[in-house]
C-alpha cells in the first residue's frame, strides 16, 4: 500500500466511530507499514486487515446465500 492520496485523506473516516483516519506509517514486527489510524477511537486498518475483512465479509454472504436457499426449499417441502 503507498502514500494516499489527499483527497482519501480528507475523506476516510472510521468504521467503528465514523470520526476522521490518519495515514499513517507503523512499524510492524520486522518493517513498516502504512494504514489508517483513528483520531478518536484507535482503530488501525491496513492493507492486511482490510483484505480480511473483505474476505468475512465473502463468507458471510456465501453463507447467508446457502441459508436462504435452504429455508426456501424448507418452505416449498412444508406446503407440499
Amino acid at each position: 500500500m503507498g502514500k494516499a492520496s489527499l483527497n482519501q485523506m480528507l475523506n476516510r473516516r472510521c468504521p467503528r466511530c465514523n470520526s476522521a483516519m490518519l495515514y499513517e506509517k507503523f512499524f510492524h514486527e520486522t518493517e513498516y507499514v502504512w494504514g489508517w489510524k483513528c483520531l478518536f477511537c484507535g482503530e488501525y486498518i491496513d492493507q492486511v486487515v482490510s483484505e480480511n475483512r473483505q474476505y468475512q465479509k465473502k463468507i458471510q454472504g456465501d453463507k447467508r446465500k446457502q441459508f436462504l436457499h435452504v429455508g426456501s426449499l424448507f418452505k416449498l417441502r412444508r406446503f407440499f
